[in-house]
């Protein structure tokens, strides 16, 4: 399976998700969107927890839970590290990743849940069939909490598409 490389944890700044449009919202409970080095004035600037390292997402969303088919807790390789929570995308959704993974080798990409930026794991190859074996979108977690996020994730993936 293909895999990220993750860097630092980083938080996105209080009221970004509450900001959006309700169906918006929802569907960006789970986003990915691309950090720049270019940003505009609207850009989310975002400074790491630990290293005080100073990241800029872009402006639009490059994946959201509208090319979410199912989420699910799965055990990490290494079981001492604990669970993390995969989405397996729909067809189109493949696709789009492939397409986005393919266009950005090196460069980082933000994970943001419920408006905090849990991962800018870096780019390292084209994932394909990330359909097949999901998507990572938070990393050494408990049982408990990988299925509670799992949960909530699951609630918001639109219905009837």
């Amino acid at each position: 399976m293909k895999a990220l490389l993750l860097s630092t944890l980083l938080i996105l700044p209080a009221g970004v998700a509450s900001a959006l449009p309700a169906q918006t919202a929802r569907t960006h409970y789970v986003s990915m969107r691309l950090v720049t080095l270019h940003p505009s004035n609207r850009s989310p600037r975002l400074k790491a927890g630990f290293n005080g390292e100073m990241l800029v997402l872009e402006d639009s969303v490059q994946f959201d839970l509208s090319q979410v088919a199912r989420v699910a807790p799965v055990q990490e390789v290494v079981p001492a590290d604990g669970w993390q929570v995969r989405i397996f995308p729909t067809p189109l959704g493949a696709q789009t990743f492939a397409g986005l993974t393919f266009r950005n080798q090196r460069r980082r990409l933000g994970i943001v849940i419920a408006g905090r930026l849990v991962a800018a794991p870096v780019i390292q190859e084209v994932i394909q069939e990330s359909d097949k074996g999901g998507v990572p979108v938070d990393f050494k977690l408990t049982r408990a909490r990988a299925d509670s996020l799992a949960r909530e994730i699951r609630r918001r993936i639109p219905r009837g598409r």
